[in-house]
């Protein structure tokens, strides 16, 4: 049985090395995601891409003109060296990122980085498989191989040594926007992924066909009496997430930040999975009686502190209600 080729086996170490530090909580922030996730997304896939393209060796340069042999004899080539298949390598990944991205903006599952990493690692598995087979239909001094010293020497004359003063500002803006590259997207990479997490919490009602809507919320009240509000819970953390949501009754003064009294009327937990929604019934029954009373909604992960407040809660929204007092 073949060897995996040298080059393809990285790719495939790259892959597995990458997608532990997105799916390892203690590596998601730490600088090693950087470190993979920038050849990863820059390279890998471009580079996978190219190798199904062009499974050939690069041309042999003449032994007299120093030309390509197939250009000695007028043949066009349809191989690449080692500096174009970097080049290819880099523009493809850019444009293979870009085009998953919008695959998922279109499709039912949410962008983020697991979804990216899925996707990109499936096209370069299934692209690796592909040149590995591609590689071994052709003969040993056919077959591409990593040349390593003919890379370096490569970039070192072309970078040192360009023959016109235009192809020298070619390869300096090459280098730029490479490095440019990199950096923006090593950035982006390593920028805590907090800002892309969060939870909504929304109220709702019941009609009298079933359907739940925002409106009609229940705004009058007899002390005593019982009315039904839905509360909606939509986790969007990455992460599964338990919630505890306290509802309380409040007297607030006309700044609506100071309570004068309140009282706890309901408080529950509820478990909910990354991507998961949820809708939980309850009844209303307040117990103050005044207009103007605010039924808030401190929802909190994990536990709630001893004094759940509208300025220590995770989560809140609230309704304004009117409370008669029972004749």
């Amino acid at each position: 049985m073949q060897a995996v080729p040298a080059d393809l086996m990285i790719v495939l170490l790259s892959v597995a090395a990458t997608g532990i530090t997105v799916f390892t909580p203690v590596l998601r922030s730490s600088p090693l995601r950087v470190i993979l996730g920038v050849p990863f997304v820059l390279f890998i896939p471009g580079y996978a891409l190219i190798a199904v393209l062009f499974p050939e060796a690069p041309p042999q340069n003449h032994p007299t003109t120093g030309v390509d042999a197939d250009e000695a004899t007028g043949i066009i080539s349809d191989r690449i060296d080692g500096i174009e298949r970097l080049t290819l390598s880099f523009a493809t990944s850019i444009a293979l990122i870009i085009f998953c991205g919008l695959f998922l903006e279109i499709s039912p599952w949410e962008f983020g980085t697991v979804t990216l990493f899925v996707s990109v690692a499936g096209f370069v598995l299934v692209a690796t498989v592909v040149a590995i087979k591609r590689r071994r239909e052709l003969s040993a001094e056919n077959r591409y191989t990593v040349p390593i010293g003919h890379w370096y020497r490569t970039v070192r004359h072309r970078l040192g040594n360009p023959p016109t003063r235009v192809d020298f500002g070619l390869n300096i803006l090459l280098v730029v926007g490479v490095v440019l590259t990199v950096v923006t997207v090593g950035f982006g990479v390593g920028e805590p992924t907090d800002e892309g997490s969060f939870t909504e919490m929304y109220l709702l009602t019941e009609t009298a066909t079933g359907d739940l809507v925002a409106r009609d919320y229940p705004t009058e009240f007899t002390s005593g009496q019982q009315k039904q509000v839905v509360i909606g819970l939509d986790n969007h953390e990455h992460e599964t997430t338990s919630y505890t949501t306290v509802i309380k009754l409040q007297e607030v003064a006309d700044d609506e930040t100071t309570v004068v009294r309140e009282n706890e009327l309901d408080r529950f937990t509820i478990t909910l999975a990354h991507n998961q929604s949820d809708t939980i019934p309850h009844s209303v029954e307040p117990e103050l009686s005044g207009p103007r009373l605010r039924l808030a909604y401190l929802l909190y992960r994990g536990e709630p502190p001893a004094e759940p407040t509208t300025e220590n809660a995770y989560r809140e929204t609230h309704l304004w209600i009117n409370v008669t007092a029972a004749e």
